[in-house]
C-alpha cells in the first residue's frame, strides 16, 4: 500500500484499503491496555480455548474490529459450544483497578473438516482413509500485541492439535489479496 497522506487509517488490514468505518476500537482489551501501560512479556502469554460467554463477548467485539463480515450469533454460539467450530485464545494475565484481569491478545477460530483434495497433493492412500483438514476460519491479533509472537504461538498451538490427530493431512486458510499484514504473517510462519 502506498503511503498517501489522504489514505484512510484502518485498524485491521482485513478490511478493504478504502473502507472508512474500521477506525474505532471496540473490545475491552484496548481500554485496559491504554490505562495500564502494560509491557507484554511474551513468556507470560498462554493459550487455551474460549471457556465462557464473557470471553465470547470480547471475541465478538474483536471480530468486529478485525473482519468485514458481520458474523451471526449462530457462528459464535457454535464456537462457544464447541459444536462445529473450535477456538484458541492467546491470553495474558494482568491487573486492572486492583483486580486480576485476563486479556485476549489474539484468537484463532478453526474447523476440523473432511479433506478437500482440491487444496492438497494427495496419494492413492488418501482415497481410502478418512483424511481431515484444519481450516482456519478467522485469525487475529490485537495491534498492541503485534510482533510479540502471539500469531506464531496461535499457529503453533493449531499445529500441535493437527499432530495429535493422525487423520489431519493439512491446515489451510483463505486470505484477501490486500491483507498484506496477514499474508506476511502466514508466509513467515
Amino acid at each position: 500500500m502506498q503511503n498517501n497522506s489522504n489514505a484512510i487509517h484502518r485498524l485491521s488490514h482485513s478490511f478493504p484499503p478504502d473502507y472508512e468505518h474500521n477506525c474505532k476500537y471496540l473490545a475491552n482489551v484496548h481500554h485496559i491496555l491504554g490505562n495500564t501501560k502494560l509491557n507484554i512479556d511474551s513468556k507470560r502469554i498462554y493459550y487455551r480455548p474460549i471457556k465462557n460467554a464473557i470471553e465470547m463477548k470480547e471475541v465478538r467485539l474483536l471480530h468486529k474490529e478485525w473482519f468485514p463480515p458481520d458474523y451471526p450469533d449462530a457462528f459464535f454460539n457454535a464456537v462457544l459450544n464447541h459444536n462445529t467450530y473450535r477456538s484458541i485464545l492467546a491470553l495474558y494475565d494482568t491487573s486492572y483497578k486492583n483486580k486480576k484481569a485476563t486479556i485476549i491478545l489474539g484468537c484463532l477460530l478453526y474447523e476440523l473438516k473432511e479433506l478437500e483434495f482440491d487444496y492438497v497433493r494427495h496419494s492413492i492412500v488418501d482415497w481410502f482413509q478418512d483424511r481431515m483438514s484444519l481450516y482456519i476460519l478467522t485469525f487475529g491479533v490485537i495491534n498492541e500485541a503485534r510482533n510479540k509472537g502471539v500469531g506464531r504461538g496461535l499457529l503453533e498451538k493449531l499445529i500441535q492439535i493437527a499432530h495429535q490427530n493422525s487423520n489431519v493431512a493439512c491446515i489451510y486458510l483463505d486470505v484477501v489479496a490486500y491483507n498484506d499484514q496477514g499474508i506476511k504473517c502466514y508466509e513467515k510462519n
